[in-house]
Formats: structure tokens, C-alpha cells, sequence
């Protein structure tokens, strides 16, 4: 089976998130995928000059596209289309319409052309994560064509208000719409009926089998350690964290990602320890030597409709959570524990690190988390194709 998908992110960034794992696991089963993410556009470009993690990830995907694409696992090729129209509410003319709905249309070089020359015109199936790629599903003679909706990315501060118009366009164009939120999939509903949700998974043989080798930067660390691994953006609460590591200043409070916002509430901390990237491959290390995982988040709209996959990570490793409460993490009923304020996350904390290597604590979020595997959402989502293509064929019939 030949899957291409359309995704809003890079196959190989610093934090993996859902559409890599779904490609991982399509490519394990056999099937070939061609992985287009971005697009990246030449007002972007300006990027690969930064010297830090996001100018190498610029880079990289810079790269990809004057490579033609770079083979991964023997069937997965990863591209990154060069458009030449941005995609931004910051930009006059990326604020609009046009930028929306034809910006595949202006890639260098044409990206209908690519897809045809690989062998993807007629995929078996379409998966599109990306609305900016929308357009696709007028594009591609695909048998199946797929909507994954992971986020309300009309709440997103950068992307033009009329994202709207795309999203209910696509919502009603493709053939199946999965969401990975109940949030997202009731304010869906006035488009669509028919929605069906597939929330967020973790790789769980991975974190099982990979070392569990004590990080470096640990082995100077004494006491708890409390971890966030994701992306840092203006939902990341640093005063909270700041509030928390000042109330415990004998629990190590260690931060990797991205920051994109300012983390100067938490500079002149001493327990706060802000490692920035780290590989993929070693998050295990890293999760598997601490003692809690936390998740930070301001209560925003965008947050109402996250399914985090830093929860099933952290518990994947007998990590205890620690979150904010919000509608779409309360729903999954997790060993989660949520918190509505600053004073009840200290106080559950200090909970916590009284019981935080309780082997049967541990043992039920190692639980939760394997039977919610990526491996399990990509059969999940497999199986909607074999029932869209048997409609198809039935109404032929007739």
C-alpha cells in the first residue's frame, strides 16, 4: 500500500510527534510512504542563518528540498516543498485567502510533478494533517483521502483567521476525518457527523528497550527530579514552574525544548535546569532517571483541545503526571493528576514525591501507556480505510 501524507511537520525534529510515529508504524507493516512536511517558503528561509536549534532544523529541511527528498527505513522518502507564497496573519499577503488554498500551487519545483515522478499520483491512501496542503485532496487521485486534525489550529496567534474557510472545506472534501480530541470533534460536528476520534499514542517498545544510561547532566544533580519534555511556546506556564521550583528548592526541576518564549522568571534559579534540545533518542535516559513529569500549561483555548503525547511518553517510563487540568486530558481518565491552581499543584507535588517510586503506581502508568501504542492508532486508522474502499465498491456495484 502506497500512503502519502501531508504533514505540518518535519519527519526527523527535535521533539517526534504523531505523524512521524504513524509513519514509523505504516512503514513497519510494509507499506511505503512518501512524507511531505512544511512547506517551508522563501520568506522562511531566513532561518538557516539562526545558530541555534531552529536555524538547524531550517537547515535541514532546506537541505531535504534541494536533495529531491531524503530516504528513511528503506520505503519512507521525506521532502520538504519550497513554496513561494507565506502563510502568515503577520504578513499582509499571507493573511490571506490565496496564501491558504493555492500555496502548493506555487512550489518550486511543482509539487504535483514530484508526487507523479515518485509514484504517488494515485496513492492508496491520502493523509493530510497539514490544512495548508488542503489542496491535495483536489490534487491527488487518491482511493482513500484522510483529515488527521490534531490541534484547533484557528487558535494558533500566526495563522491567518481564514484557516476557517480551509479547515471546513477539508473537514467536508476528504473521504474520513479523525480528531485527536472529543474537544475538537464536537466543535467539528455542525460540518461533519461522521467524525471519528483517534487520540495520540506513544512508541512504547522504544521506551522500553532503549538505555536507560543516567544523562550527564544528572549525575551533578541531587534529589527528585522533576522533567518536561515538549514544545516551550506562549502556553508553557513559567511562572508556575518558577513558583514550583522556588517552593521545592531541593527538587531538581529540568526543562527540554525549544524555549520560544522568555524564560527569564526561572534565570536566576539554581534548581531549574533549562537543557534545551536533546536527540529523540535519549529522551528515554532522561525520563527513565526522573522522578516526575509535569505538564505546565496555561488554560488557553488552543490547550481545551490538546491530547498530549508527553503524558502517555511520561508514563511509558512509570513516570507520575502532574498537570494542569483542562477538558481534553480530564476525558481520558489517566492516572493523571489534575490540578486547577498553582497552590494545588505544589501541594499535589509534595504528594508525589512522597510516593514517587511506588513500584504499583508505577506499574499502573507503564499499563495505561501500552495499550495506547502508535502501532495500534495506525491499524485503527488502516481499518477506516478498508471500510471507506468497501463502500466504494459497493456503491460501484450498484
Amino acid at each position: 500500500m502506497k500512503l502519502l501524507m501531508a504533514t505540518h511537520n518535519f519527519y526527523t525534529q527535535v521533539y517526534k510527534v504523531g505523524d512521524s510515529h504513524l509513519a514509523d508504524a505504516f512503514v513497519d507493516m510494509g507499506h511505503q510512504v512518501l512524507y511531505l512536511s512544511g512547506p517551508i517558503n522563501v520568506f522562511r528561509t531566513r532561518h538557516i542563518l539562526d545558530r541555534g536549534p531552529i536555524g538547524k532544523e531550517y537547515r535541514r529541511a532546506f537541505m531535504t528540498w534541494l536533495r529531491g527528498g531524503i530516504a528513511h527505513k528503506g520505503n519512507l522518502l521525506e521532502y520538504h516543498p519550497l513554496s513561494l507564497l507565506p502563510v502568515s496573519r503577520r504578513i499582509p499577503f499571507g493573511n490571506t485567502s490565496l496564501a491558504l488554498f493555492r500555496n502548493i500551487t506555487l512550489t518550486f519545483p511543482p509539487l504535483n510533478q514530484y508526487i507523479k515522478k515518485h509514484g504517488f499520483a494515485r496513492p492508496d491512501v491520502l493523509l493530510i494533517s497539514q490544512l495548508q496542503m488542503a489542496e491535495l485532496l483536489d490534487r491527488v487521485d487518491a482511493k482513500v483521502k484522510i483529515l488527521r486534525l490534531t490541534d484547533d489550529i484557528p487558535s494558533f496567534e500566526s495563522v491567518p483567521e481564514e484557516i476557517r474557510l480551509v479547515e471546513k472545506y477539508a473537514v467536508e472534501k476528504a473521504d474520513i476525518v479523525t480528531v485527536t480530541s472529543v474537544v475538537l470533534k464536537e466543535r467539528l460536528s455542525s460540518i461533519r457527523k461522521d467524525i471519528v476520534y483517534i487520540p495520540n499514542a506513544v512508541d512504547y517498545e522504544f521506551y522500553h528497550s532503549a538505555d536507560r544510561l543516567l544523562p550527564s547532566e544528572y549525575k551533578r544533580m541531587k534529589g527528585p527530579i522533576v522533567i518536561y519534555v515538549g514544545a516551550i511556546d506562549n502556553w508553557f506556564d513559567v511562572d508556575l514552574v518558577a513558583y514550583l521550583a522556588k517552593l521545592y528548592s531541593r527538587v531538581n526541576f529540568v526543562i527540554i525544548g525549544i524555549p520560544k518564549i522568555s524564560m527569564d522568571p526561572l534565570a536566576k534559579l539554581s534548581n531549574v535546569h533549562i537543557l534545551g534540545a536533546r536527540p529523540y533518542s535519549q529522551l528515554p535516559r532522561y525520563l527513565w532517571n526522573a522522578t516526575i513529569g509535569i505538564i505546565p500549561f496555561k488554560k488557553l483555548p488552543l490547550i481545551e483541545s490538546v491530547n498530549p503525547i508527553k503524558l502517555w511518553e511520561y508514563m511509558a517510563c512509570g513516570l507520575p503526571v502532574i498537570s494542569t487540568r483542562w477538558e481534553e486530558l480530564a476525558r481520558l481518565h489517566s492516572p493523571a493528576l489534575l490540578v486547577d491552581s498553582y497552590e494545588d499543584f505544589g501541594e499535589v507535588m509534595h504528594e508525589v514525591l512522597q510516593i514517587a517510586n511506588d513500584l504499583n503506581f508505577k506499574e499502573l502508568c507503564m499499563n495505561y501507556a501500552a495499550v495506547n501504542t502508535w502501532n495500534k492508532r495506525a491499524q485503527q486508522i488502516l481499518r477506516l480505510v478498508d471500510k471507506s474502499e468497501g463502500k466504494a465498491h459497493a456503491f460501484s456495484i450498484d
